[in-house]
């Protein structure tokens, strides 16, 4: 037995065609928004006591975070900084000593 699926008018068909572009614009725009969202990384956030490692005291990166050299956040009483933008800051302040 074979079905037969019964005719649709014109605009019918042009509807559900139109929700069917819809839905592919949508969906594309979607994945672009997801592969957007997964290509980025969370932020670090490590308290400014705990970030003076290496050659650098707490003085210096607690100045570096006054001046806006590295991304800071206060919260409640307490400083974080950023764990990239240090370690590029860090990266960047090595590389014109060496010299």
């Amino acid at each position: 037995m074979t079905t037969h699926r019964p005719k649709q008018s014109q605009s019918e068909q042009d509807r559900f065609e139109s929700i069917i572009a819809e839905f592919k614009r949508d969906n594309a725009a979607l994945r672009l928004r997801v592969a957007e969202l997964e290509g980025k990384q969370q932020e670090h956030w490590m308290p400014l006591k705990s970030a003076d490692r290496g050659p650098y005291s707490y003085n210096a990166v607690r100045r570096w975070a006054a001046r806006g050299l590295i991304k800071a956040r206060h919260v409640g009483g307490r400083v974080f900084v950023e764990a990239d933008s240090l370690r590029q800051f860090m990266a960047l302040r090595s590389s014109f000593t060496r010299r």
